[in-house]
């Protein structure tokens, strides 16, 4: 994952309400892409699920509220 793309997850994520471990999870992949330059592949798969999760969660939310 390039710095462009975990920057436009980050900032999705950022629009959601995270749970403390879902917060701590991002937190720590940020500072470990900013001491590595990049993300283990575990992360980054991790990471575009929640986006994709919590994405979801709002359409749903969205589309059922009247």
């Amino acid at each position: 994952m390039n710095k462009e793309r975990l920057e436009w997850v980050i900032s999705g994520l950022n629009q959601h309400a995270l749970t403390e471990t879902e917060d701590h999870f991002v937190k720590t992949a940020l500072e470990d892409f900013d001491k590595n330059n990049a993300l283990t592949e575990r992360q980054e798969k991790r990471l575009e699920n929640l986006y994709k999760e919590k994405s979801k969660s709002i359409i749903h939310k969205d589309h059922f509220s009247f």
